[in-house]
């Protein structure tokens, strides 16, 4: 294949135009010769017109006839004949050699400018795609990139990272401004002019002038013909001689190439021409400076990104976030050293501001210790807070070291631009996109900080937990040492002490701790009069009539000035059957009287201290103490308990809490005509109270010995010794068509046994119950009557807790009782009372499924009949009570007659029954004797005067 296949092939023959082209190109160049010898009737030939051959002809006509015409006046003076006028052939040949000149000229400046562009072309493509210049061109290549580096160096005002950021963009901008391909080209260039001169332009002439002349002349052919052909031939001399220059000059261009390679590549770089590339780049670099970050970004990318996790990671490492059983050995031990530091000035700081701190220094002296143990075991743990201030101050001091943030954000805001620069360069409008990569640039930044800086600050932190693992030395005690003294310092900077007393003050855990069973309690008797009571039980049948019992109890009263609860579990087994069910039972018993229901509840609680004392020291100690965490023991913990609410409940020598053992005997009869039922019952009781504990301890309130609360908790495992009979009776009956209710009970109680207390009460009832008929005066009474009045005492009530400031709870109470005595009132309640007993009585289906529960047998036909009742009833009692003085006297008795309304909702479910009650006393008169003084007093719908 030709080298030079654009220049050699594929090109189309010289049209008329080029021939008549070059024929005025050689008519004008031989214009003076023809102008000595044209006539003056020749027309003259315009340099601007295109001679047709015709003319050519004409002109070669009359310059030939001209000549002979001379000759023939030459010879007509000296008698010679004329000569004879030129052939055809001459003149077809002079018609030729016309247009040769021409012809060569122009084949010669085409063919040599082609071979100086083919030449450059070929040279170029060898220089850019040829395997043997390859290395030129890498050298070249980073020539160009090295001089647009150089030239941003060279850049004026402009910073040593603008010149960063733009010398990175030097090789971008190299092959995007294809500053390599001019280079070759340039370099090609150079290689191929030298080699293309004169004679190479002189050799295309001679060659084209000798394809010229090859063609014949033949006056019998069309001169434009013979003009084309001589054209033809003159072109293909021509490009073949052409061919061999180019050869020729291409293979010497290469050779010449190769031999540079051969020599020094450096210094071809002359030949690279980068313009202003770098500087511009520099210049853009450096007016883009502030748009490419924000230093509120940096900022942040420095704490979320490096020093809030390696801050994190050190912390860890010093204990900090990290739970004991993921904690070493080591690590431990040096978290219990600085924890226990921080305790020990908190305990030490708390005790010293018992007396200064206004929270505390009006309460007694077991109210300041007692405080203060509460205040001691909340530091137990808040104290912690100072421990892990200490440690993240140390984390601080080692992120100083390790990360200071000046340099550091620097960095991160040189990576932001850098990372900006990239978007911001070619999209300087693009504020969003430079904002994204500006902080991409600068989070990865810190990424990579991360990586070199973490291992290194947990290193550090190592150091003083335990040792350098470099160097194996151990832990660094000194700095150890400062840290506890830190721990101490921040203890008493962050107030520990006060912050833990102000809590435990607040907090109030003494009357909290059941602060949500005190206002229940306040919501089932909200004023004085009232009594709720609630009872569960569990008829589990065994065979043959036989059952097993298990009983639950809670039973609430107030009257004014004090609140009085009862409860009791009790499990025991009896047999029914032919209208007889008899049972005995045993249980556990708790009473308390307070002065109100914070107070029962505080009592019922030590009550339950002190009898599981006698079981299990430990659980007591675990239940009631806060487990060492004041620096006492839990036996000391849980007795200063014990010793304040001796101080603060049973200061009043009439509160006092019983615990013990109960047990009971109790038979029902159902005779069809009436029904009776009675119990005998039994109590082993402690009585704890102020009387007790200074005989059993020998010392009560502030003069309890807080030395030696372990001997009083040995003194305290039993109270003053109380033991109680009980008999209650009931008959129900129907006199005249009305259902009357009559009670009895009887209770005899010894005080370390002596007969101490004597109560008597004889009662009478006419109930209301949906489902049941009874006369119209007695569904009065009981329907109408006691409502409107429970109506009027709740109303008296609620004004009285409103005048006492006690709108809590007991004012929730009573608003809810009074909701309940409306309904007994809306005869639409008659209906759905009715409606609800009837559906429940006769859903065997909900007595089966219940049953299931305990047992496969099913349901006798007569245990599907009366299974709610809602009732209110209207209550007449007579009550008597008396107790004996320290002399042995019935010094103290009250006789008194009551009325009152109780309502009732009974379920009874096959094997369960729930019952609860709601009592209070609508009216009072009372005779009594206390002190040798006798008094009358007398009370209706709550107001009640003495």
């Amino acid at each position: 294949m030709a080298p030079f296949p654009s220049l050699f092939t594929g090109k189309k023959k010289p049209s008329d135009q080029d021939r008549q082209t070059a024929a005025q190109t050689q008519t004008q160049t031989q214009a003076p010769q023809q102008t000595a010898t044209q006539t003056p009737t020749s027309p003259p030939v315009q340099g601007t017109q295109s001679p047709t051959p015709l003319d050519l002809r004409n002109t070669l006509q009359r310059s030939l006839g001209n000549r002979n015409l001379a000759r023939s006046q030459q010879s007509s003076g000296s008698g010679s004949p004329p000569p004879s006028g030129p052939s055809k052939e001459e003149i077809r040949q002079g018609e030729l050699d016309l247009q040769k000149d021409a012809t060569a000229n122009r084949l010669a400046d085409k063919y040599f400018t082609g071979l100086q562009s083919t030449t450059a072309t070929e040279l170029t493509t060898f220089l850019a795609k040829d395997k043997q210049t390859a290395a030129l061109r890498n050298s070249l290549r980073q020539a160009a990139i090295s001089a647009v580096q150089q030239q941003v160096e060279n850049t004026g005002s402009v910073t040593d990272q603008q010149k960063k950021d733009a010398k990175s963009y030097a090789e971008q901008l190299v092959d995007s401004q294809n500053v390599l391909g001019e280079t070759l080209k340039k370099y090609a260039g150079s290689t191929a002019t030298p080699r293309l001169g004169d004679t190479q332009k002189e050799k295309l002439q001679t060659k084209a002038k000798e394809g010229f002349a090859m063609v014949a002349p033949k006056p019998g052919v069309e001169l434009s013909k013979q003009l084309k052909e001589a054209d033809k031939s003159a072109e293909k001399q021509t490009v073949g001689e052409a061919r061999q220059i180019g050869e020729a000059t291409l293979t010497a261009g290469k050779q010449s190439i190769l031999q540079d390679m051969q020599n020094d590549l450096g210094a071809l770089s002359v030949h690279v021409d980068i313009k202003t590339l770098g500087t511009d780049e520099a210049g853009k670099r450096s007016r883009l400076e502030n748009s490419l970050f924000d230093a509120t970004v940096i900022d942040q990318v420095y704490k979320a990104s490096l020093a809030d996790p390696i801050r994190q990671v050190v912390l860890l490492k010093l204990g900090v976030g990290r739970s004991a059983f993921r904690r070493s050995d080591e690590l431990n031990a040096f978290r219990d050293s600085l924890k226990e530091a921080g305790r020990t000035q908190a305990r030490t700081d708390i005790d010293n501001q018992l007396d200064s701190n206004s929270l505390t220094s009006g309460k007694s002296n077991v109210g300041k210790q007692y405080y203060g143990m509460l205040a001691k075991a909340e530091s137990h743990s808040t104290s912690k807070s100072s421990v892990d201030k200490v440690m993240g101050t140390h984390a601080d001091s080692i992120l100083t070291q390790l990360l200071p943030q000046e340099p550091t954000t620097k960095q991160l805001k040189e990576a932001a631009q850098t990372s900006a620069y990239s978007v911001a360069r070619s999209h300087a409008d693009a504020g969003d996109k430079i904002a994204k990569a500006s902080k991409t640039g600068a989070q990865a930044k810190a990424a990579e900080l991360y990586k070199i800086i973490m291992p290194k600050a947990e290193s550090e932190a190592r150091k003083v937990t335990k040792g350098d693992k470099e160097t194996g030395a151990g832990p660094d005690l000194i700095k150890r040492s400062e840290l506890i003294t830190q721990v101490g310092q921040q203890v008493t900077a962050d107030d520990i002490a006060g912050k833990a007393i102000k809590y435990v003050i607040e907090e109030d855990s003494l009357n909290k701790g059941f602060a949500k069973v005190a206002k229940i309690i306040d919501l089932a008797v909200p004023a004085a009069g009232d009594s709720a009571s609630l009872e569960f039980e569990l008829k589990i049948p065994i065979q043959a009539g036989a059952y097993f019992l298990i009983s639950l109890g809670a039973e609430a009263e107030k009257e004014e000035g004090e609140l009085s609860l009862e409860s009791q579990v009790s499990i025991g087994g009896g047999f029914g059957g032919f209208g007889l069910d008899v049972n005995a039972s045993v249980g556990f018993f708790l009473a308390a009287q307070g002065s109100n229901s914070h107070s029962a509840v505080n009592l019922m609680s030590y009550g339950m201290y002190r009898q599981m004392r006698k079981f299990s020291a430990g659980a007591a100690d675990s239940l009631w103490g806060h487990g060492g965490k004041s620096g006492k023991s839990k036996l000391e913990e849980a007795e200063l308990w014990a010793a304040m609410i001796e101080q603060q409940e049973m200061s009043n020598e009439d509160n006092h809490v019983d615990v013990g053992l109960t047990s009971q005997v109790a038979a029902e009869v159902n005779a069809g005509v009436f029904e009776a039922e009675a119990a005998l019952g039994h109590k082993r009781l402690n009585r704890y109270d102020k009387d007790a504990v200074t005989d059993k301890a020998g010392s009560f309130g502030d003069s309890t010995d807080l030395a030696k609360l372990a001997e009083k908790a040995t003194a305290l495992l039993s109270g003053s010794k109380r033991r109680t009979l009980e008999f209650e009776s009931a008959l129900s009956l129907e006199i005249a068509g009305t259902g009357v209710d009559f009670g009895i009970a009887l209770e005899l109680a010894w005080m370390d046994g002596t007969l101490k207390e004597v109560e008597i009460a004889v009662e009478a009832g006419l109930p209301f119950q949906y489902g049941e008929e009874t006369t119209e005066w007695a569904k009065t009474l009981a329907k109408l009557v006691a409502p409107i009045s429970g109506l009027v005492k709740n109303s008296v009530g609620a004004v009285q807790n409103t005048m006492k400031d006690k709108k809590g709870a007991s004012y929730a109470g009573t608003a809810a009782d009074i909701g309940t005595d409306t309904l007994f009132l809306v005869p639409e309640f008659d209906a759905w009372g009715e409606s609800f007993a009837s559906q429940l009585q006769d859903q065997d289906e909900i007595q089966e499924q219940m049953r299931s529960w305990f047992t496969s047998e099913e349901l006798d036909a007569d245990e599907l009949s009366n299974k709610i009742a809602l009732s209110s009833t209207m209550d007449f009692s007579l009550n008597i009570s008396a107790e004996k003085d320290d002399a042995g006297k019935f010094s103290k008795w009250e006789v008194s007659l009551e009325i009152g309304q109780t309502k009732g909702l009974e379920i009874e479910a096959g094997i369960m029954t729930l019952a609860i009650e709601k009592s209070k006393r609508l009216g009072k008169l009372a005779l009594s004797k206390e002190n040798g003084a006798y008094g009358l007093k007398g009370g209706l719908v709550g107001i009640e005067k003495t």
